[in-house]
């Protein structure tokens, strides 16, 4: 007896109990054999439903078919790999002067299967976010900046270095400072910049807060404060029309690594992020992508 070919009419012999056992029994080979299944979906974990491994088995018997039950086929298959290969999407938060990282970011994500769809938001608001479920993750923040948020993780491998800089009036005086200076000065920050939270934080100072980095410069100028705390992806060149008679200190008061945050409902992709941005440094891709933004 042959093998039993489907047609829309016809019901496997023997009943679906019987072709379901048939069907589990041929899974591997599907798997093994099938040329529609990659070796690349089988690495990320790609996992096939029944509807499926139905059709690729089908496809194993497509001799003898005549042109027309082929098409059907074909056709059926097709709907059936984009299903299969559908790559996972996340939510990404992003500020103003994170737009230059978000083609370094999809490249990350697309290594490890994910698409991003990035959401233009205030840097606390973001973190809230990802810390609430609203959105999957935030595009890139200072090492150690998810402690206060419980339901957030951070990658561990960093893409680049973060500087905490002092941004000044040009007659300031001096042309340097350390963080053992600041105790001295007014000092302002940005809300939701972590790495000028949590440095003004551990030295038990106080700082005033504005919602952007051109309202501290405004600050700045009107001589409310004397030091804005900067973090070195928000330089002072980004906002020109705010920069008169402004500099900034050459010296880092501290530095730090950039790193991803995800909501914990995607903690099984933090490896497999650290894992891509590893690759990315050793092929020199990720040196190109930092260098392009």
């Amino acid at each position: 007896m042959g093998r039993w070919i489907p047609s829309t009419h016809e019901k496997p012999p023997g009943g679906v109990a019987e072709f379901d056992a048939c069907l589990t029994k041929e899974k591997a080979s599907a798997f093994t054999h099938s040329p529609l299944i990659g070796s690349q979906s089988l690495r990320r974990g790609t996992e096939l439903t029944e509807p499926s491994m139905f059709v690729i088995l089908r496809c194993q018997l497509l001799e003898g078919f005549t042109v027309k039950k082929r098409l059907i086929y074909l056709l059926l298959i097709a709907g059936c790999s984009t299903q299969v290969f559908a790559q996972q999407k996340l939510t990404v938060g992003f500020d103003e002067a994170g737009k230059p990282y978000r083609a370094l970011l999809t490249a990350i994500y697309k290594d490890v299967g994910l698409v991003p769809e990035f959401v233009l938001l205030p840097l606390e608001r973001s973190m809230r976010s990802v810390n609430n479920g609203e959105i999957d993750a935030d595009i890139g923040r200072a090492a150690g900046s998810v402690s206060a948020y419980p339901n957030a993780i951070e990658t561990t491998e960093s893409v680049l270095d973060m500087h905490l800089m002092a941004v000044v009036r040009q007659d300031f005086k001096p042309t340097r400072l350390s963080l053992r200076d600041l105790y001295r000065y007014r000092l302002g920050r940005q809300l939701g910049a972590k790495l000028p939270e949590s440095t003004v934080k551990s030295l038990g100072l106080t700082a005033d807060i504005a919602a952007t980095i051109p309202q501290l410069l405004q600050m700045l100028s009107a001589d409310r404060i004397d030091v804005v705390l900067n973090i070195s992806t928000h330089p002072l060149s980004e906002y020109p029309q705010y920069a008169a008679g402004l500099v900034t200190l050459p010296e880092p008061l501290h530095t730090t690594k950039v790193v991803h945050v995800l909501n914990k409902k995607w903690s099984d992709y933090a490896p497999r992020i650290d894992a891509a941005i590893k690759a990315m440094k050793a092929d020199g891709r990720l040196t190109k992508l930092l260098n392009a933004k």
